[in-house]
């Protein structure tokens, strides 16, 4: 499954893997980090407490939070998807 974030997100995201997980699912060389639950645009929990070295990710209340504008627009097209609303996404 491909993704597609809006020009905006596309803009402020600082990426380091060139938007890898767009096309890939992956974010470089290593899955996408796997979401708990999100709490507000562009806030997600993470299932994983084990820290890693990225930009958008930090250490919140014994959690491990990512902060990523394209994670989060990813996340939230894969949620429309599984929940059967079909709608896209994008801003």
């Amino acid at each position: 499954m491909t993704f597609t974030v809006s020009p905006g997100v596309k803009k402020t995201t600082k990426c380091k893997h060139n938007f890898s997980c767009l096309e890939t699912g992956n974010c470089g060389d290593r899955s996408i980090c796997e979401v708990e639950y999100a709490n507000g645009d562009p806030v997600l929990f993470l299932k994983t407490t084990e820290g890693t070295m990225c930009r958008y990710r930090v250490n919140f209340a014994n959690k491990q939070v990512c902060m990523c504008p394209t994670h989060y627009q990813i996340y939230t097209q894969q949620k429309q998807a599984s929940d059967g609303s079909g709608q896209s996404g994008e801003s």
